[in-house]
């Protein structure tokens, strides 16, 4: 890729990550409305399907088309996608809820976007991987698929509890740490795939 493409591409995905966030926002209003379920139990059951599942579109889709490609990775266009969801999904909370706590709403935030990157970034690491081994694209991709769900949805599960007990506590802390991890699998795997001979 050239350098204007290396700009261009994370800036394109950001704004489909925006747009990603606008349509969820839309489409879980529109639903909540529709169901008996409180507000709390869509978050946790089903605004994560809906989410990662619009997330993972132009990730999908990009996968696809460069799928024999091996001068794109996938990666940072993943980063861009959960980056522009969650920068908008902040800029909502803060509209809807204010941020009379600048602590909690700052570490939220960091919290919340930690989450939404891990996600995306999961869904492009295993897309580019997949591209090796075209029989587990379908299989992989619902792996993939069902792996963000699960982590969007304990995520919501935890740091909807209330008055900042522990579980919210691990909820909030618990991107951070799975964040970390997977820098280090990822940086690992990559030099094990760049050495000769392996």
């Amino acid at each position: 890729m050239t350098l204007k493409s290396k700009i261009f591409m994370p800036a394109i995905f950001f704004i489909l990550g925006v747009a990603a966030c606008l349509l969820a926002f839309n489409i879980n209003a529109y639903l909540i409305s529709a169901v008996d379920m409180s507000e709390r139990e869509w978050m946790i059951l089903i605004a994560p399907i809906i989410e990662e599942m619009l997330k993972a579109i132009p990730i999908l889709f990009f996968a696809f088309i460069f799928i024999k490609s091996k001068q794109i990775s996938l990666i940072p266009l993943s980063f861009a996608v959960g980056l522009g969801y969650a920068a908008l999904d902040n800029i909502l909370y803060i509209i809807n809820y204010g941020a009379a706590d600048i602590f909690f709403t700052l570490f939220r935030g960091i919290s919340l976007s930690t989450m939404h990157i891990i996600c995306t970034v999961i869904l492009g690491y295993g897309f580019m991987s997949m591209s090796k081994e075209r029989l587990l694209i379908l299989p992989g991709s619902l792996s993939l698929l069902c792996a963000a769900f699960s982590l969007h949805g304990v995520y919501n599960l935890f740091v909807s509890m209330t008055n900042w007990n522990l579980w919210q506590m691990i909820g909030y802390i618990l991107p951070v740490m799975i964040a970390v991890l997977l820098v280090i699998f990822i940086t690992q795997h990559i030099e094990t795939e760049s050495t000769p001979g392996t």
